[in-house]
């Protein structure tokens, strides 16, 4: 339940921060080629992270207690030996990931970016 919980929090975010941006304003190749990659990026204004790992097995929780904060994290705050943490890796199996429907929320939500985070501190890679 507290997989679902989070996935709804992630997509209210997404919509309050979404109807809260101004226009884009769209810039020709002609100037971006012109510009720095950091100047590049900062053009672009909105787009998405995603950090998405080992801790999303467990979701929000750990041997079943709420662990505050964020995710990535878990290990760290919890204090979960490698031995015991590499296990979550049997089970992370994203059979319902969806490449093309994150691309197209993205875009819809009107997205210029998005950036996965495939490694993360647990040493984890997808």
């Amino acid at each position: 339940m507290r997989k679902n919980h989070f996935i709804v929090q992630l997509a209210v975010l997404l919509l309050l921060y979404t109807a809260s941006c101004k226009e884009i304003r769209e810039t020709s190749s002609e100037d971006v080629r012109q510009q720095s990659p950091l100047e590049q990026f900062q053009a672009k204004k909105f787009g998405m992270f995603i950090h998405w790992g080992l801790y999303v097995v467990p979701a929000g929780e750990w041997k079943g207690k709420y662990v505050r904060g964020i995710g990535e994290w878990k290990q760290y705050r919890e204090k979960i030996p490698i031995a015991e943490y590499e296990k979550l890796a049997e089970q992370f199996n994203p059979v319902r990931f969806n490449a093309d429907e994150w691309s197209q929320l993205a875009e819809d939500a009107g997205m210029k970016y998005m950036v996965i985070t495939s490694k993360h501190n647990d040493g984890f890679a997808i």
